[in-house]
């Protein structure tokens, strides 16, 4: 049974795909991109693995020159968001491999700002595990292929990427000529660049969370809260996911000043959402948390925090 417009057309020509079918197929997985953060990760891997079964099928007939490296463009995004999928759901092995599976047909499309994207994107499974080194290997490797890009967005995006690896390695200096770079070059980047992970204000690309996590890893809480405070903001109120795990950035801001309280209960506020957007990434950073809390593990808050997720779990 077809569930896409463009596997209909397909079955109805019974022949070559034409340009329309190709931009159709291209409309949609822009779509999905543009959806994400608002699916739970169940709904994305089947939407993803449709779009990814229509497109595998089609790079496997012969194609004219053009239309196969938009198909392989196709191929190595719906890789990033598999790979996306696979983090949220905590298995970061399949991530990194599916990241490393996107990188050969967004090579041989010679799609840039794609490659960067992937490697941007894959740098933030060794960020979560704490591995800033790796982390800043993969990103420094997405800087070269976005620095060859025809627009900065990519560029933009890693190298914000960039200042939180470095901050993260206690590299104060480094980290924030890199985050003085990305705000140089955001003022050329564009919404029509935009890939999952990207957040954008005013047709530009935001850099207040990355800004936020940079100074959280500086431990300087109190400009930190004024990052991460405007990046709530940011895409409005249905991106239920980004809004959580901005308030863990938070939460670990006040418990650096010593506000256990106020943490605990920016904690709660985010992991108040239906159970389905409860991903892997937001029970992880408020485990992490709840370890910042170990001073006060006696206290009454702590006590009902750790009880809190514990169920979850």
């Amino acid at each position: 049974m077809a569930r896409n417009p463009w596997e209909l057309t397909q079955a109805l020509q019974a022949s070559a795909l034409d340009a329309a079918t190709l931009a159709q197929l291209e409309s949609s997985v822009s779509r999905l991109d543009r959806s994400y953060s608002a699916l739970a990760p169940d709904a994305a891997l089947s939407s993803i693995g449709a779009h990814l079964g229509t497109v595998l099928d089609l790079l496997g007939r012969s194609q004219p020159l053009d239309f196969r490296r938009r198909l392989c463009s196709l191929a190595g995004h719906l890789a990033g968001l598999r790979a996306w999928a696979a983090f949220d759901l905590d298995d970061h092995g399949v991530a990194s491999a599916w990241y490393d599976a996107g990188l050969q047909p967004a090579r041989e499309a010679g799609h840039d700002a794609l490659c960067g994207w992937l490697l941007g994107a894959k740098s933030l499974v060794a960020s979560y595990a704490g591995d800033h080194l790796s982390a800043l290997r993969s990103i420094r490797r997405g800087q070269v292929f976005a620095a060859r890009a025809a627009e900065p967005t990519a560029l933009v995006w890693v190298t914000v990427l960039e200042a939180r690896a470095h901050a993260g390695l206690g590299q104060e200096r480094s980290s924030h000529l890199a985050q003085e770079r990305a705000e140089r070059w955001a003022t050329d980047s564009s919404s029509d660049s935009r890939r999952h992970g990207m957040d954008f204000e005013s047709g530009r690309i935001s850099l207040r969370y990355g800004e936020g996590v940079r100074l959280v890893l500086l431990r300087q809480p109190e400009q930190a809260q004024h990052a991460l405070t405007g990046a709530l903001g940011v895409g409005g109120p249905q991106r239920l996911k980004h809004r959580s795990i901005v308030r863990l950035s938070l939460a670990t801001a006040l418990v650096q000043q010593g506000e256990p309280e106020a943490a605990v209960g920016t904690v709660r506020k985010a992991l108040a959402i239906p159970r389905d957007q409860l991903i892997a990434p937001i029970l992880q950073r408020a485990r992490d948390v709840m370890a910042q809390l170990q001073p006060w593990h006696r206290e009454p808050f702590a006590r009902d925090l750790a009880e809190h997720l514990s169920a979850l779990r």
